[in-house]
């Protein structure tokens, strides 16, 4: 895979704190704000974790960006700054990013069933009756006609090393071209750096392998690392038969 853009989004110490923080339901406290983590369940406020939290006047953002309460959906692994008390609070702000979005390599889900595997670039994404699917295309209607060359968006519990339960499985486009006519900062994948090659440039996230020459590089102080957990965008594809 070719790539534009690889974001550092944690030390290698601080890794396992970072994974916990997007995977699971809890909080932690911060300076003024505890943070909140885990899966929107519903709307009318926000539903997390079986808090609901007022949202007028918070700030809410989408993979960085400026957003709406809006563009959040059930099923998205949220993180929430603000208070709670029982089973009420008020959210400041409401940030969502994705595991990873891009291209189907392959799908092991049977014809006619709703749980399985897939392969989303070099990620191995587990559907379970939980997961809450949607679809841009009139033609995938459930996640067992996804096929190779779509563009698929997920949100779920990571481990960071090529594995994902997901709780929300999104059909974003037929084939990256579409998809690129509609979001021209391209493909993205989130995970640990494994197999690092600095002779010839490489590093693994799951079974994908991520060329890295000519790469932007952000928040990186001692360059790319074995164990850090990155961000990599592009605007190219890459090998389905990898």
């Amino acid at each position: 895979m070719k790539q534009e853009t690889i974001r550092n989004l944690a030390t290698t110490c601080a890794v396992a704190l970072l994974l916990a923080a997007c995977g699971g339901g809890g909080s932690t406290s911060s300076t003024s704000d505890t943070t909140y983590t885990g899966t929107i369940t519903g709307f009318g406020s926000i539903f997390v974790n079986g808090v609901e939290f007022e949202t007028e006047g918070s700030r809410v953002s989408v993979d960085g960006n400026s957003a709406t309460e809006d563009d959040l959906k059930v099923g998205m692994q949220v993180r929430i700054k603000g208070s709670a008390n029982g089973t009420n609070g008020k959210a400041t702000s409401i940030s969502f990013d994705d595991d990873v979005e891009g291209l189907v390599i392959s799908n092991s889900i049977t014809a006619g069933q709703l749980t399985g595997s897939m392969n989303i670039m070099g990620q191995t994404v587990n559907v379970t009756d939980t997961t809450v699917f949607e679809s841009k295309l009139a033609t995938v209607t459930g996640p067992d006609q996804i096929t190779a060359g779509m563009i698929v968006e997920v949100s779920g519990y990571s481990s960071g090393m090529g594995d994902i339960q997901a709780t929300r499985l999104e059909v974003k486009a037929a084939d990256l071209t579409t998809y690129l006519s509609e979001h021209p900062n391209g493909i993205e994948v989130k995970g640990i750096i494994s197999n690092l090659d600095t002779v010839n440039m490489t590093f693994d996230i799951g079974t994908m392998t991520v060329d890295y020459a000519g790469a932007t590089l952000d928040d990186f102080i001692n360059g790319i690392e074995e164990g850090l957990y990155v961000e990599v965008k592009s605007i190219e594809g890459l090998d389905l038969n990898q």
